[in-house]
């Protein structure tokens, strides 16, 4: 085998072993992607079970729903279809560092947060 047959070797092998690395993010990727469509999933039939009890209950009306989604989402000055959060994130009550909203818990010294928005630990 000559020196041009080595590094040619090599060069395959190399690419093998990105195209293998690449396969794997593919996979993790397709594995997150499903795991957020179920997640997605639960929260839309959520939403559509509390707007049902909400319009059988209470006798709500779907303009009075876009009304309130549209003033909703004016909260942080753009009408863009999403929500935005818009207090700053608490405070550790132990260490006093800031708590990550969606981890629930201090990163730093592992004390639950307390307080907050109801969304602040949603995931």
């Amino acid at each position: 085998m000559d020196i041009f047959d080595a590094v040619q070797s090599a060069n395959i092998h190399q690419a093998r072993v990105a195209a293998d690395r690449a396969g794997d993010k593919v996979d993790n990727v397709a594995q997150r992607i499903t795991e957020l469509e179920m997640r997605m999933n639960r929260l839309a039939l959520v939403t559509h079970s509390l707007w049902e009890l909400l319009k059988d209950r209470h006798g709500y009306t779907e303009e009075e729903l876009r009304d309130w989604v549209n003033l909703t989402d004016l909260k942080d000055g753009r009408l863009d279809g999403r929500v935005r959060q818009t207090t700053p994130p608490p405070n550790c009550h132990k260490c006093g560092r800031v708590v990550t909203r969606g981890l629930g818990r201090c990163m730093y010294c592992g004390e639950f947060a307390t307080g907050g928005d109801a969304f602040d630990r949603v995931h």
